[in-house]
């Protein structure tokens, strides 16, 4: 039994089995006006080492980052992904298990803040409008194109619509000092929003987190 139970962890380990499991998410405190608006990171193998490094500002892992919206199920998440291929919109909005649950996966988060209920539906409302329009990747990371999103300036996109004028709508100005990302981005000073542009500040509160 003991040589059984050995290789079963020794299996798991081979094929990945260790995997996030998100809590419960609550919709907000009972009897007021006040909602959960939560925000969910994800950080694989292939890039958050790269990334993370390099360009988050708070020291989270998370290179990946999507919304929470409201759906006939529950809570899910609304993301923009670089791997929907060329005829399929790069929006995304899937279950928080199937956000969590990707090949590589070595960090995963949830954070929340409270907002009014108006506010959620807002942000709502903006994705559901956003989902009827073809979304693609922006893969030269410029801020401002026209259905033409990275992950955080999608999410940065919503939240400072509802947070106007707080200072992580404001982009992050960088210079490179990096031959390799020069090249690839065509610039030596990169303005951006970092995957982990809310959480400076206290904004958000660290509601769960996995690692492995």
């Amino acid at each position: 039994m003991r040589a059984l139970c050995i290789a079963c962890s020794l299996l798991a380990s081979i094929f990945g089995y260790a995997q996030p499991v998100v809590p419960s998410l609550e919709p907000g405190p009972e009897s007021n006006d006040s909602v959960y608006l939560y925000i969910f990171g994800r950080g694989s193998d292939a890039k958050s080492a790269i990334l993370s490094a390099h360009f988050n500002i708070s020291g989270s892992l998370i290179s990946h980052v999507g919304i929470g919206v409201v759906v006939d199920t529950g809570i899910a998440v609304a993301h923009v992904v670089n791997d929907a291929g060329n005829r399929e919109s790069a929006l995304w909005i899937q279950s928080v298990n199937d956000f969590m649950l990707v090949p590589g996966i070595r960090y995963a988060a949830v954070w929340r803040r409270l907002i009014h209920r108006s506010e959620l539906q807002k942000i709502n409302e903006q994705v559901k409008a956003l989902s009827l329009q073809f979304v693609s990747f922006d893969y030269d990371f410029q801020i401002g194109g026209q259905n033409r999103l990275y992950c955080s300036e999608f999410c940065a996109l919503l939240l400072c619509d509802v947070f106007r004028g707080d200072e992580m709508c404001e982009p992050v100005r960088k210079t490179l000092h990096d031959a390799l990302f020069e090249a690839y981005l065509n610039r030596e000073i990169f303005i951006y929003y970092p995957v982990d542009f809310f959480i400076p500040g206290g904004r958000f509160h660290l509601l769960w987190e996995w690692s492995r």
